[in-house]
């Protein structure tokens, strides 16, 4: 669930796309045909990208190493030295990129001498040449934009004398508070600063986005974005899977929209609901709602529930008294315990889990909160991390568990060559840490108890799915129609209304035209392409029922228990340790047996709670839709 439910890494590829050169439209085609394989004799071929990988292990660690630092302090010298590294790696990709085309046109036009390419060489070439063409000057713009909105994002917003950061302090108070009037008042500001500081920032960034993406071939990054998804007719897709899940969203939403009216005596009127009502800054994750949700019919049951609601699942599994390190200690035990190997020493050491003091040197407030794994391609043994300022809740505990996914992630397909390194496509790398946290429930100790538990997984879950996909229609929008400026607000919340029902609150005042809603959202500052989160929300679904099948398990699926399995532990390493070396397809077949991205594993997950939430709606006369 990472991203609050969130996040993960960002992709050292989210700036790009492929260069459009007609043999590689075909290597798409051939990708999804076969997986690659094969001992055969070194050629010269071979010599040449091994040297290519070996280089690229250093670029990506020196990367990774000044993206940690800047994400613990933005200094400066740190996001100096980022611009000139990325720099120069942009030159040494393009080089490297015509390098190894003209070897290909040069192999293929020869007669003489056999081909050596392989479909490994191939995809291998694919992968090195995504990328739109920026000059230095356009990509020294683009660095400096977003580091620009980064320390934007990171500052603090001051609300009754109190002066706070969106993470973790007002995510907190957004998800705990019952007070109508603070709710809109820390949404409205929240929103306000950030939306009219960035806007103007955004402008120039679409424009240079734009600009690199057309001088590869393309017409718009949001194109990019899409192709490196390598899901043909993308749009399509993800229509067709948002419309198979939208009912049971519909009669979710209707239930929540009905207690919320009844907790706060408002009325709606059959209408979107306010987006600062629903448990978080976005909307996109309703769980911390589940004390005003849930209703039993036997009172005096439902006030005892309601008590002892308090992070069930830290009760659960943890002992009492639990550190936020216990929580981190949990997450790598679940995969431990499906035979799957403990996380190197150097992990613990070098991660923050908790929203440290600054060291001097270093600027209050200056550290990335929000909840990111980084693979640091370690020269000298593995290196991996994550930050986090955590507390000990449910939420965190399920974050943590997303987290450690992307770790274990990394570790799977550590022996790959460099450009291999990476989930078969960014939708299975969040897919992993989320597939394991469906088996994160207490014991159902009634049906009352069971329901209670999956109504909580659907207020986390089942809003992320609109919301995955309203971020990316936003952008692709945007992208398309970069001179529309003033209508980009009103498309965020006419999205909003359509795909989730949702609205701004009432009183927020600030004009369409001065403010981008939007960049509240820490994946627009970071410029992280976010349908990865839209196609996650099925794929973490599909690979949970193909582990639970693998564990053996015939009876529902949302009772299924996949820790301690070997069998299942087998089946997920060896497909994470494909990584990005086949089309997504092959490596996702072998897995679940099927070539696509599927919305039925998740419906039969929430079959127990559709029926019943049709139960309550029958029961209050309630009407779908909004």
């Amino acid at each position: 669930m990472g991203e609050k439910m969130r996040v993960g890494k960002k992709s050292p590829n989210d700036l790009f796309c492929t260069l459009r050169i007609p043999f590689l439209s075909v290597l798409a085609i051939l990708f999804v045909t076969g997986s690659i394989s094969a001992s055969r004799i070194p050629t010269d071929v071979d010599h040449l990208l091994g040297k290519f990988n070996d280089e690229l292990r250093l670029y990506r660690h020196y990367g990774a190493e000044l993206a940690w630092d800047m994400s613990i302090n933005m200094t400066h010298e740190v996001l100096d030295k980022n611009e000139q590294f990325t720099i120069q790696r942009n030159i040494w990709t393009n080089e490297w990129c015509s390098q190894l085309m003209n070897l290909y046109r040069s192999d293929v036009a020869s007669s003489e001498n056999p081909l050596e390419w392989t479909l490994e060489h191939l995809r291998q070439l694919y992968l090195v040449c995504r990328g739109p063409r920026f000059t230095s000057y356009q990509l020294s713009n683009v660095l400096e934009i977003l580091s620009t909105m980064q320390k934007l994002y990171n500052k603090e917003v001051c609300i009754n004398g109190k002066c706070m950061r969106m993470e973790p302090d007002l995510n907190r108070i957004m998800e705990s508070s019952r007070d109508e009037k603070m709710l809109n008042k820390v949404w409205s500001r929240w929103h306000g600063q950030i939306g009219t500081e960035v806007k103007p920032l955004y402008v120039s960034l679409v424009h240079m986005l734009n600009q690199g993406a057309r001088q590869a071939g393309h017409s718009d990054i949001g194109e990019c974005w899409r192709e490196e998804t390598e899901i043909p007719h993308l749009k399509m897709v993800a229509s067709k899977l948002y419309s198979e899940v939208k009912h049971l969203y519909e009669m979710l939403h209707t239930f929540v929209r009905f207690k919320l009216e009844q907790f706060y005596k408002m009325d709606f009127n059959g209408g979107p609901i306010p987006s600062h009502l629903l448990g978080n800054m976005y909307a996109q994750n309703w769980q911390s709602l589940i004390d005003i949700v849930w209703e039993d019919d036997d009172e005096k049951s439902n006030e005892k529930m309601s008590k002892e609601e308090t992070n069930p699942l830290v009760k659960a599994i943890l002992p009492k008294n639990a550190t936020v390190l216990d929580m981190v200690k949990a997450a790598e035990d679940f995969f431990v315990s499906m035979g799957l190997p403990k996380i190197p020493p150097s992990f613990w050491k070098n991660s923050y889990f908790e929203d440290p003091k600054p060291t001097d040197g270093e600027q209050p407030n200056a550290r990335n909160c929000h909840g990111s794994a980084a693979n640091m391609f370690g020269l000298h043994g593995p290196d991996y991390r994550m930050m986090m300022c955590a507390e000990v809740k449910d939420e965190d505990l399920v974050t943590f568990q997303h987290e450690i996914g992307h770790i274990v992630y990394f570790m799977a397909y550590s022996n790959l060559p460099t450009i291999f390194q990476d989930g078969a496509n960014s939708a299975f790398q969040e897919s992993v840490g989320d597939s394991v946290t469906y088996d994160l429930k207490p014991t159902f100790t009634s049906e009352n108890s069971k329901i209670k538990s999956l109504l909580k997984t659907g207020l986390a879950k089942l809003p992320q799915v609109g919301y995955g996909l309203v971020m990316d229609l936003w952008r692709w929008n945007v992208f398309e129609n970069e001179d529309a400026v003033s209508l980009w607000n009103q498309n965020w919340w006419d999205l909003h209304h359509e795909y989730l029902g949702v609205t701004k609150p009432a009183g927020y005042k600030i004009r369409e035209d001065n403010v981008m809603d939007a960049a509240g959202k820490f994946h627009i500052i970071d410029n992280i392409p976010y349908i990865r989160y839209f196609l996650g929300s099925f794929l973490q679904v599909q690979f949970y029922e193909a582990m639970c099948t693998a564990a053996g398990w015939k009876n529902d699926m949302h009772a299924c228990q996949i820790r301690g399995s070997k069998d299942a532990g087998q089946l997920l390493w060896r497909m994470m340790g494909r990584g990005t070396s086949n089309h997504w397809s092959t490596t996702l077949e072998e897995m679940t047996g099927s070539k696509d991205i599927e919305s039925g594993a998740l419906l039969r997950y929430f079959k127990p709670l559709q029926r019943w939430l049709e139960s309550r709606i029958r029961r209050h006369g309630l009407s779908l839709g909004w």
